[in-house]
C-alpha cells in the first residue's frame, strides 16, 4: 500500500510503500559497545535517528542501525513499539478494506 507522509521539518511529502508482511525489527548484540536494529526500518527511520541510530548498510549481520549498547533499554522500547504498530497496521489491513493508491 502506498501512503504519503508529510515531513513537518521540511514541509515535503514522501511516498512510502507499506509492507504488512515485513519482518519484525530485532535488536542484535553487535559488539561489547554496540547493538544493531535490523529489519524493515524505512518507515520509522526518523524516530530511529532521533534516538541516535546511525545507518550502516555494510555490517557483518547485514544492514541495520547502530546504537551504543548504553541505549539498549531505549532502543528495545522503540523496537517493541514499532513492532506493535506494524502488527496493528497489519490487522487493520485485513479487518478493513483500506484504500490503495
Amino acid at each position: 500500500m502506498q501512503i504519503k507522509i508529510l515531513d513537518e521539518a521540511t514541509g515535503q511529502t514522501r511516498e512510502l510503500t507499506l509492507d504488512f508482511d515485513a519482518e519484525e525489527l530485532k535488536v542484535v548484540d553487535y559488539s561489547e559497545k554496540a547493538i544493531v536494529v535490523t529489519g524493515n526500518t524505512k518507515l520509522f527511520k526518523t524516530e530511529i535517528k532521533k534516538l541516535g541510530g546511525r545507518y550502516n548498510p555494510r555490517l557483518k549481520c547485514g544492514q541495520g542501525w547502530v546504537f551504543s549498547a548504553k541505549k539498549r533499554d531505549e532502543v528495545e522500547d522503540l523496537v517493541k513499539w514499532i513492532n506493535i504498530l506494524q502488527k496493528q497496521l497489519s490487522l487493520a489491513s485485513t479487518d478493513f478494506k483500506l484504500d490503495k493508491q
